[in-house]
């Protein structure tokens, strides 16, 4: 919320929307002031969820083993079952990271293979050898990644599979053409993939991101105050599907998921409006599409506060003309055939009423509705050419058209700082709401049955952002 300094004009602010407007005095109970008016566009919202996945990646070292099957004992080679090898094979601790939308698994392995032929019974002899004895072990960087992905349901899932082997020191034994470095590998790599599997199960059954994400889409639903009788509300309606990537600021060990809301943004005054929750929806799998923010917003000026306003600075004016004086009773203000018509009731000189019409444009620099090319309608013209012609030349029509600039709801004048304001704030433990106001654009004016009503947009950028827990937590 905005400080101290900022409560007594953002109050005076309110008070003058909620004064003039009436924002809520025509809508039922419970429903925005502007819902029935035009729909706000539709607008994305980044929802990224921080997830700390390194109990996760802890967990893998307890889960492959030192020393794969097999070392030390004599086995066929697979493509030449004349032929027999043994190994010996150790792993270094696991290293293993988040990078880019994968779960990268790695260790330095290091090893010794010896290929022989049995001679008789269980009797091998050597033919050839690597990594034995003074040559010292050869090594090898062997890993595994997993594609990490979200599920329509909020669950994390992998896709695991081995990565190529990475000689440090090759192993190189050319005697008959005989390779034995990839059933060596075999084992370990199995265990790599394996282990990626057994990751899979922890991260689908943590109820962690869509609980999380459940708590950030029941507050979006609810009404952000802005200032004292400003309210933003998101109105998410769907989520759409981001690939979940590394976060460049957590060293690994922190994936982001970054699914998008697709919500109808807008600003309304008056109490905070009590609008219905709906329940987290599955994920759409569309991509997300981050186009950004715009915040629709509508402000009224009813035709009843408009005549009360001119009235205000009209009754009882006087004008002397060569022909006699005359006065105004009374001033009233309408809308008809998309276009502002101002009456006024006469007497002295000449006695009736007379109709201008004119176009109603939001003027922004004064946060008024200025009505332009006022002018007497058909009738009227007809009427005082008939029995006071005198009028057109007196200052009636001039003064009509400078004190027609009515006081409208002066919430546009400054809204961008105030929205900004109320952006970049904790609205639950662990989801911040985040954003930037980048421009104001005002549509035209548009004459209702009994008011005038200014369209206007804010765009931006918005995002609620989850901070990461570990998961399962």
């Amino acid at each position: 919320m905005p400080g101290p300094r900022h409560r007594t004009g953002l109050r005076a602010l309110a008070l003058a929307g909620c004064a003039l407007g009436a924002l809520q005095a025509q809508a039922p109970q419970g429903t925005p002031a502007f819902a029935a008016g035009l729909e706000p566009p539709v607008s994305q919202i980044s929802l990224p969820v921080r997830v700390d996945i390194s109990a996760v990646l802890n967990a893998l070292e307890g889960n492959i083993p030192r020393t794969p099957p097999g070392v030390d004992t004599w086995a066929p080679l697979p493509d030449r079952p004349d032929y027999v090898y043994r190994f010996s094979l150790y792993r270094d601790a696991i290293q293993a990271r988040a990078e880019g939308d994968r779960i990268v698994v790695r260790t330095l392995a290091h090893y010794w293979i010896q290929v022989g032929a049995r001679v008789f019974g269980p009797f091998v002899k050597t033919l050839a050898s690597c990594g034995v004895g003074k040559e010292g072990h050869r090594a090898v960087i062997l890993g595994a990644e997993a594609e990490v992905f979200l599920t329509p349901g909020w669950h994390l899932a992998v896709r695991p599979r081995a990565l190529d082997p990475l000689p440090v020191s090759r192993c190189e034994m050319t005697f008959l053409g005989l390779n034995a470095t990839g059933p060596v590998m075999n084992g370990m790599k199995g265990a790599l993939v394996e282990a990626a599997r057994n990751a899979e199960v922890q991260l689908r059954e943590s109820t962690f991101v869509r609980s999380r994400a459940k708590e950030a889409w029941e507050m979006a639903q609810k009404p952000i105050p802005v200032a004292e009788g400003v309210w933003l509300l998101l109105r998410p309606e769907r989520v759409r599907l981001g690939r979940p990537m590394a976060d460049p600021a957590g060293d690994g060990r922190i994936l982001l998921l970054r699914p998008e809301l697709q919500a109808r943004p807008m600003l309304v005054l008056g109490p905070p409006p009590s609008l219905p929750v709906t329940p987290l929806p599955a994920l759409d799998t569309a991509p997300a599409s981050g186009s950004g923010v715009r915040v629709a917003l509508e402000s009224d000026l009813p035709f009843q506060q408009a005549s009360e306003q001119l009235g205000r600075q009209l009754a009882g004016r006087k004008f002397e003309t060569d022909q006699g004086s005359f006065e105004i009773v009374s001033a009233s203000v309408r809308g008809a055939g998309g276009k502002a018509l101002i009456e006024v009731e006469l007497k002295g000189r000449a006695n009736g009423k007379v109709a201008l019409a004119g176009r109603p444009v939001y003027d922004s620099a004064l946060g008024t509705l200025r009505v332009e090319d006022l002018d007497y309608t058909f009738e009227s013209r007809s009427w005082i050419e008939n029995t006071a012609e005198w009028l057109l030349r007196s200052s009636l029509k001039r003064l009509l058209q400078e004190r027609a600039n009515l006081f409208l709801d002066q919430s546009f004048k400054g809204l961008k700082e105030l929205l900004q304001l109320a952006l970049n704030r904790p609205l639950a433990t662990g989801i911040q709401l985040k954003g930037t106001v980048s421009e104001l654009h005002l549509g035209q004016v548009r004459v209702l049955e009994d008011r005038f009503r200014v369209d206007a947009f804010l765009d931006g950028q918005f995002s609620l952002e989850v901070t990461a827990l570990p998961l399962g937590r």
